[in-house]
């Protein structure tokens, strides 16, 4: 009897190890990569997205309060050219804008000398493209509030 349950179970061992056996090799036929073994990704054709913004930092708000001299980054989805930007500040300050370094994508507009006090609106206009004519669906509206800190008390002795 008991040799009888040791021939059973052995082959039920060898059934199971041929069967997963068979599975590896069946995937590996139809193209299932194993761990180790290199992949090529065919490239997939879709239309080109639209322009537009992916990031903004800071983050588009008017809880917090930031230093007027604050500089926005703005992320694009594809790479845009400072020629190719157009924008609105209000209320008007004169603002530079330069690509960041290493990111072609991301850009950082900064005050020439600091923000108005209070909130500033940055409209990213329609007009905005890219090289391969992609533009943004409708500006793109961001607001941002500066204040300078308070002065100390004159009374207030450290």
């Amino acid at each position: 009897m008991k040799k009888r349950i040791l021939m059973i179970f052995i082959i039920c061992f060898f059934l199971v190890a041929v069967i997963l056996l068979l599975i590896l090799l069946l995937n590996r036929s139809q193209g299932v990569p194993s761990q180790g073994t290199p992949t090529t990704v065919s490239p997939t054709f879709s239309p080109i997205a639209n322009l537009s913004i992916v990031q903004i930092v800071p983050k588009d708000g008017l809880l917090e309060e930031y230093f007027p001299s604050q500089p926005i980054e703005l992320t694009f989805n594809h790479p845009v050219t400072t020629n190719s930007l157009s924008y609105i500040v209000e209320p008007f300050v004169k603002t530079t804008i330069r690509p960041k370094k290493n990111d072609i994508n991301t850009f950082i507009l900064s005050p020439d000398l600091v923000w108005k006090s209070g909130v500033t609106t940055i409209t990213i206009t329609a007009a905005s493209s890219v090289s391969n004519g992609k533009t943004l669906e409708k500006p793109f509206i961001y607001k941002l509030k500066t204040a300078f800190p308070p002065l100390p008390d004159k009374d207030n002795n450290l």
